[in-house]
């Protein structure tokens, strides 16, 4: 499956379960692919990638810098994982 059909199944059942996911377009460099609310008041960013999908420099450095600020940020490689 390509990253974008992931990206779309993944926000699709996010979406299922009542999660407002917010797909940044086009993402600056680096920044994770999808902002996901799934209570209120509480987020988590998610970089999809598919199962042998790497991040770049720049991901890995813009994702280090989110958790430097407390953000929980995941690289989400499947449906089930973003569930």
């Amino acid at each position: 499956m390509s990253e974008a059909r992931l990206q779309a199944s993944i926000k699709k059942s996010l979406e299922s379960i009542d999660c407002i996911v917010q797909k940044i377009q086009p993402p600056p460099i680096g920044v994770p692919d999808l902002l996901i609310i799934y209570e209120p008041g509480k987020h988590f960013w998610g970089e999809v990638k598919t199962p042998t999908g790497k991040l770049s420099k720049a991901q890995q450095a813009y994702h280090h810098l989110l958790r430097l600020k407390h953000e929980h940020v995941y690289t989400i490689r499947s449906v089930e994982q973003a569930l």
